[in-house]
């Protein structure tokens, strides 16, 4: 059986030049991580347009028509596509290598009027196969909680974004984790991306339908199941299903927010409770480009100042972040996520619509928004805030105003944010390494042992947050007094006002009895 070769041979002079034109284009998009490759014939001249992860399209080069026509006979030739259909889409594939890697490219052609078309190549990076969470940039605080998601013995979690923000490869990313010969893990995808050893993998195609794999899996004795897209109500419920009965389930679902896939899945007919039972989490993510060490910097613009407010992120006097020019000078690129843990107090809010979602998963240690977290990752140096601004949906924002002790703090003028950080960041690290059963210090305790802040004003602090309730109602003993509480929730507003004073002077409290209830 013969061997294909490692990019396009030419078959005399007449194509050698295509050939040669068709190897440095794929050579240098692997070679630059591009996500995809657009061939754009509009009957003049071939466009060759790069557009690398989760970024814009920009123009390599434009090729003549009467290389054009040699590039197109040979792309139909490597993927197996008919070379006299000129009037319908087509489908194919083929695989290149490149500086001795194998990269897989889905191709996918549409004619245009008057006999045009456009190619587009998605590029599939093998390597990326072989990523496990270390290898994905994430803050220790996601990190240490994908840890402890993923050692779930049952449940659903579900990872959501765009068309190419990099939820495949965060996935597999995770299947490598549990990949240790003990689970049989199976994916069920369409089409499969990534060739793992170890997994058994199902390609959906023909009249196989995402719920009648994962109906067949089921049988299978599986410990994990990937399932590639959940995009109607039957899927949804056959994942669900397969999820409280005792199987760790991973999936993708389109939805901009992790709020929004909650919300998709009640519209898709899960009951909510139901829902919260089998959910342990959903991350949400976008790809951005990062930029170098020593890329220059400058303080926010006006309008980026309104758009950081709108997002209700206030950042440190003197804060500058990373600009470039040209966007060709971004060095690579990072997902940027949000992650909630769908606890307990997330359940109870999570038909109550996006404000309250997300509010409730504010008060959660790893959990920042997709704002919050791609500004934190301008301020660090990794990204520029245009970046951020440009993948990031200002039509989406929600405003969090519930804020945690550590953010109290920050608010206050007690440290700096970039100090927090650190800080959280190291405990969290700490976490990681410690193991998942760990009990980590609180951000009050931290905050007072590191001299930062005064137990007083701890204690102060978390009037605003919403550990402030557990702490009222081990107070509140009396009918009277648990009806006077209740109509303070009403007008209590987490990160705005304090429970504990609203408590205070309705009477059903003193601060010397409130402080011995809290635990520093």
């Amino acid at each position: 059986m013969s061997l294909e070769p490692d990019l396009f041979v030419s078959s005399g002079r007449s194509d050698a030049e295509a050939c040669q034109i068709l190897n440095g284009i794929f050579t240098e998009a692997a070679r630059k991580r591009v996500a995809d490759i657009h061939l754009r014939d509009d009957g003049h001249s071939l466009d060759v347009r790069f557009r690398l992860p989760g970024g814009e399209l920009w123009t390599y080069t434009t090729l003549s028509m009467e290389v054009a026509r040699q590039v197109d006979t040979k792309i139909r030739a490597r993927s197996k596509m008919a070379f006299n259909e000129r009037q319908a889409a087509m489908d194919g594939r083929m695989s290149l290598k490149v500086d001795g890697g194998r990269v897989d490219v889905r191709v996918s052609l549409t004619p245009g009027v008057g006999g045009t078309q456009l190619i587009v190549n998605r590029l599939l990076m093998q390597s990326n196969a072989e990523k496990k969470l270390s290898d994905v940039r994430m803050t220790p605080a996601v990190r240490q909680t994908f840890h402890q998601l993923i050692r779930e013995p049952n449940g659903l979690f579900v990872v959501t974004g765009p068309t190419g923000s990099g939820k495949t490869t965060t996935l597999y990313a995770v299947l490598n984790e549990l990949n240790n010969g003990k689970n049989n893990i199976i994916t069920i995808e369409n089409p499969v991306e990534y060739r793992v050893k170890g997994l058994h993998q199902i390609d959906v195609c023909g009249g196989l339908t995402f719920a009648q794999a994962l109906r067949a899996v089921l049988r299978q004795d599986p410990d994990v199941i990937l399932v590639g897209e959940i995009r109607d109500s039957e899927t949804a419920h056959v994942a669900i299903d397969a999820a409280i009965t005792g199987h760790l389930v991973l999936s993708t679902l389109h939805a901009n927010t992790a709020a929004e896939a909650v919300t998709r899945f009640i519209e898709l007919g899960v009951d909510p409770m139901t829902l919260g039972a089998a959910l342990r989490g959903v991350s949400a993510q976008r790809l951005i480009s990062t930029v170098r060490p020593d890329c220059p910097k400058r303080p926010p613009t006006e309008a980026q100042v309104a758009w950081l407010a709108n997002h209700g992120i206030r950042p440190d006097n003197g804060t500058e972040y990373p600009h470039i020019e040209n966007r060709q000078d971004f060095n690579g690129f990072s997902p940027v996520m949000e992650l909630v843990i769908t606890d307990r107090a997330f359940q109870q809010v999570m038909n109550q619509g996006a404000q309250k979602m997300v509010n409730s998963a504010a008060g959660q240690p790893q959990f920042e928004g997709l704002a919050q977290a791609g500004e934190r990752m301008a301020a660090m140096g990794h990204t520029t805030l245009e970046e951020v601004m440009r993948v990031v949906s200002s039509i989406d924002a929600v405003k969090i105003v519930t804020k945690r002790i550590g953010e109290m703090a920050v608010s206050r003028g007690h440290l700096s944010r970039h100090t927090l950080w650190a800080m959280l960041d190291e405990r969290a690290t700490a976490l990681l390494d410690a193991g998942i059963t760990a009990t980590p210090p609180s951000e009050g305790k931290l905050l007072v042992e590191r001299g930062y802040c005064t137990r007083e004003q701890v204690v102060d602090m978390i009037g605003y947050t919403w550990g402030a309730q557990n702490i009222m109602e081990n107070i509140i003993r009396t009918d009277d007094a648990r009806f006077t509480y209740q109509d303070l929730l009403g007008k209590w507003t987490p990160g705005e006002n304090s429970l504990f004073e609203l408590a205070y002077r309705a009477g059903l409290c003193d601060f010397g009895g409130i402080s011995q209830y809290v635990n520093i």
